[in-house]
């Protein structure tokens, strides 16, 4: 009887051992999931405010220049005003932002977004 009962005690101590290594593996599984969201969430803000940036050498690039860039690398250095460095040109995630000229006046400007691919849900852009 004095067995059964001691079998019985491990076992329940097993038992909750297995719970709370459940609920600790569901824990630490939930905070990696809201640090990923938290970091993307950075990212992207980051992003837009790289683009607001690159947006407002380009105005004034327009302004001193009568026109826009053809490229944005001409944004770069002491020729284009010499705000803006080559890294400057890059989003968050390591890709070159899209620049397209909209006639005379126009430009948009967009960062491919976590996904690296133009034209999904996830881009991030500026006009």
């Amino acid at each position: 009887m004095q067995k059964k009962t001691i079998l019985m005690i491990v076992a329940g101590l097993v038992a909750m051992m297995l719970v709370c290594l459940a609920v600790a593996a569901l824990l630490i599984f939930g905070l990696g999931l809201k640090a990923e969201s938290i970091a993307l969430r950075a990212q992207n803000e980051t992003a837009r405010v790289q683009l607001e940036k690159i947006s407002a050498e380009l105005a004034l690039y327009q302004v001193s220049r009568s026109g826009l860039p053809e490229r944005l690398e001409d944004l770069v250095g002491a020729s284009g005003g010499g705000h803006l460095k080559a890294e400057g040109l890059l989003d968050p995630w390591g890709e070159t932002f899209v620049y397209e000229v909209r006639g005379k006046e126009g430009f948009e400007l967009i960062s491919k977004g976590a996904d690296k691919i133009k034209g999904t849900d996830d881009d991030i852009s500026a006009q």
